[in-house]
């Protein structure tokens, strides 16, 4: 069976939505290899993404009490997920970053399990399980080793993985409650850049970026924080909590190539096979509506 138009359209946007994750993560790890702290530049990414979104549903706010009212959960993403992968940015790399996000699927599988037994098709883990390895591939040598020396870094970002797989499967129900994504997103960052805002002022760092930064700062904000949580709950709207959860293996995919491309990072044949194993097992997955067999 093919896919019917609208599930095309879910996984032609949480596609985008992935690579919008990928591109952000490795221009934050640009802009803090520059040497800038991970919080202050947070908040400086929060903000652009803000006001970006702004633009778009300014005239639109007095009518959103319903989205107003579901605003904390920015509090969780990009709140708190993405200040613990900021901090864990500091000692992990770009690659590393992406491929430890990728756990977000099976994540988001087991905490919707556990909160609303939710249960998923044999397909789908099937297809999951089949790009573990393609995902391990895609950072082989140098991913390994540094998971054996618990590079803290590594478990910051897990544990923002782990808060970033609540919020997603907390908000997919909103979203199928005719919740409007656009203003959805933007309660959810203004609740996160108050709180972030709060966090910077009381430890007296506020953000100081030179210039030539801080064009590619606004930027990595805009990517990561508005483009990527709009498209992915647009998307969330035509396909499965599970289907979605598992397309986000693409991240590691684009998170890796542009990672060569702009921090230089070295691509061996290992990364190739592992790109074209995840590739296949999310194209099998794609195949059958709704994920079932």
């Amino acid at each position: 069976m093919h896919p019917v138009p609208d599930y095309k359209t879910g996984l032609i946007l949480t596609t985008l939505a992935t690579l919008c994750w990928g591109g952000g993560t490795v221009l934050s790890k640009y802009a803090i290899a520059d040497g800038h702290e991970g919080m202050p530049l947070f908040l400086v990414q929060l903000v652009a993404a803000l006001l970006f979104v702004l633009l778009f549903c300014a005239t639109r706010l007095r009518g959103s009490r319903r989205e107003a009212r579901h605003g904390w959960l920015g509090l969780l993403e990009p709140g708190l997920a993405y200040g613990l992968g900021i901090i864990g940015l500091k000692s992990a790399s770009a690659t590393q970053a992406v491929v430890i996000q990728t756990l977000e699927g099976f994540m988001i599988v087991a905490v919707a399990f556990l909160l609303f037994r939710h249960r998923v098709s044999r397909r789908v883990l099937l297809c999951g399980a089949l790009a573990v390895p393609g995902v391990l591939l895609v950072n082989s040598g140098e991913l390994g080793g540094t998971m054996l020396q618990l590079n803290p870094g590594l478990i910051w970002i897990a544990l923002g993985t782990l808060v970033a797989a609540l919020y997603v499967v907390l908000t997919e129900r909103l979203i199928h409650e005719q919740q409007q994504p656009f203003l959805l997103v933007f309660w959810q960052l203004l609740a996160a850049t108050l709180a972030v805002t709060a966090i910077v002022w009381l430890n007296g760092d506020l953000p100081q970026l030179p210039a030539h930064i801080t064009p590619l700062v606004c930027a990595s904000g805009i990517v990561t924080y508005a483009l990527s949580f709009i498209l992915y709950l647009y998307g969330m709207r035509y396909i499965p909590v599970s289907v979605s959860a598992f397309l986000l293996c693409l991240t590691p995919v684009f998170g890796v190539a542009l990672s060569v491309l702009l921090l230089g990072e070295h691509l061996s044949v290992g990364n190739g096979a592992g790109i074209v194993l995840v590739i296949v097992a999310l194209v099998a997955l794609s195949r059958s509506q709704h994920g079932t067999l």
